[in-house]
């Protein structure tokens, strides 16, 4: 949906949910919030298998907990690339936004805060 500006974004997912609602709709999609809005169940497919079918929100609600967000200097990154899974990074006012994810039984240490579902991606 890259290119849409508001209006016309808002107007095609309602007319996906609106196709949905007697068919079947394939939607290849990383934003989870698109997911949760319109899908009752949703596929992670990875490397040609499927390796989750759930509900959407349920699908969210068990990454709490496993995905972690940090704030690193460029220089910091490299070393948490070699010692976390880094899902994800953003530049974020001149520092840098690490995403880390897997499962872990504590929290990898440091400063790092749960990044919550409003952060999750599918990918």
């Amino acid at each position: 949906m890259a290119g849409l500006d508001p209006e016309e974004r808002v107007r095609f997912l309602n007319l996906l949910a609106e196709l949905g609602q007697n068919s079947i709709v394939i939607l290849s999609t990383h934003i989870v919030e698109d997911v949760t809005e319109l899908c009752s169940r949703v596929a992670i497919i990875d490397r040609g298998r499927i390796r989750l079918e759930d509900d959407p929100q349920a699908a969210v609600t068990r990454m709490h907990g496993r995905i972690w967000r940090r704030v690193v200097s460029r220089d910091e990154l490299p070393r948490h690339q070699e010692r976390y899974a880094v899902l994800s990074t953003k530049l974020l006012a001149g520092r840098t936004v690490v995403r880390s994810g897997g499962k872990v039984a504590v929290r990898p240490a440091g400063s790092w805060a749960n990044s919550g579902t409003s952060s999750v991606a599918f990918s």
